[in-house]
């Protein structure tokens, strides 16, 4: 079984996503700071982390740019999924550290659920 970190503040946020992931068979690791993020991280080593950007205690890109620091976290995949989308600055740096960005208010459930297997397709159980 396939582990997955959902770091998002927004708990209704959170336990829809949680639901949408067990029910595709995945574990699911909830964190809902950037701080806990990390952590937890680094201790369970997820096969895949989903990130939002706007946390408290730690941003996303902090917490990303700290994972990519890492020997597991330079491979670990990372879908970004948050409400900013304006910030072009913010959009190229994801670009740099994540395999996948998506606009939480624009993406369907199920397209970020494809994109979670696709990433996950190639490792091994």
């Amino acid at each position: 079984m396939k582990n997955v970190l959902v770091v998002e503040d927004n708990e209704a946020l959170s336990g829809i996503m949680n639901d949408a992931l067990v029910s595709e068979g995945y574990k699911v690791i909830l964190a809902h700071n950037g701080a806990e993020a990390l952590q937890i991280a680094f201790d369970t080593h997820p096969d895949i982390i989903l990130l939002d950007l706007t946390l408290p205690l730690m941003g996303g890109m902090d917490v990303l740019r700290s994972l990519r620091l890492d020997e597991w976290g330079k491979l670990v995949p990372t879908i970004i999924f948050t409400n900013k989308d304006t910030n072009e600055s913010i959009m190229n740096a994801v670009r740099e550290y994540a395999q996948a960005y998506f606009i939480k208010s624009v993406t369907p459930l199920k397209t970020i659920m494809s994109t979670v297997s696709e990433l996950l397709n190639g490792k091994e159980e």
